[in-house]
């Protein structure tokens, strides 16, 4: 009987799994226009196309 336990125990866990990823779903890539990252839009800190290192962009110092 203990085997059997065992070996329900762990389909039960497999299946379990197996429902909650079906329920999540398939992950997508985030999609945005370049209008919704520039100018400082919707929170993103706007910096120079040709910034090269950390030096050419700009720091914010707290």
């Amino acid at each position: 009987m203990r085997p059997l336990r065992s070996v329900l125990t762990s389909l039960t866990a497999v299946c379990a799994l197996a429902a909650g990823l079906a329920v999540a779903g398939p992950v997508t890539p985030s999609q945005a226009a370049a209008s919704d990252c520039t100018g400082g839009a919707r929170g993103f800190r706007d910096h120079p196309d040709n910034a090269s290192g950390r030096s050419d962009k700009p720091v914010r110092l707290v």
